[in-house]
């Protein structure tokens, strides 16, 4: 019917208020989102402050626990690419690139990189293939991972989704 406004037994919607906004902006990124309802905003669900965090493009500001820190930290000392450091974590390239810089974890530039016999081993690791040159980098980084402590296992398939996986204490990071 006209003027029907949604079904009879709904329930009305929680409006958020300007200060309660405010407060939002103000601690999103410094603490999960279920310790943001406890503390912060007990009325709220999930979905609603998800939604806040979206509309008001908070999501860049995605809560990083210290063990997350821990990997990005052991990841770019190891020199893994912010791409597949990315993947690992299960966040977007440019949140782990702008984490590792205020944290000051970088790569080292390929200038900063120790150089190599001459410029001839150069140009024939440049002539390989792109599957032997991914094949080389990814030992490179499993060497540079064992050497920092961590397990790491690869699967016996060749083209497996899953190209390595690596263990950080008791939890696989895949």
């Amino acid at each position: 019917m006209a003027g029907d406004r949604g079904p009879p037994h709904s329930m009305p919607k929680r409006t958020w208020t300007d200060s309660e906004l405010t407060e939002l902006r103000r601690l999103y990124g410094t603490m999960s989102v279920e310790e943001l309802i406890a503390k912060h905003f007990p009325t709220k669900t999930q979905s609603s402050i998800k939604w806040q965090v979206e509309r008001w493009g908070l999501g860049q500001q995605e809560f990083w626990t210290e063990r997350d820190k821990e990997l990005l930290r052991t990841l770019c000392s190891c020199n893994v690419p912010a791409g597949v450091t990315a993947e690992l974590l299960n966040r977007p390239k440019q949140a782990v690139n702008v984490m590792a810089s205020k944290l000051g974890f970088l790569r080292k530039t390929r200038d900063e990189q120790p150089s190599s016999k001459a410029s001839a081993e150069r140009s024939a690791y440049n002539a390989l293939n792109s599957l032997t040159k991914g094949t080389i980098n990814e030992l490179k980084v499993i060497c540079r991972l064992l050497e920092n402590g961590l397990s790491v296992f690869a699967p016996l398939m060749i083209n497996h989704k899953t190209d390595l996986v690596i263990l950080v204490g008791q939890s696989p990071l895949m």
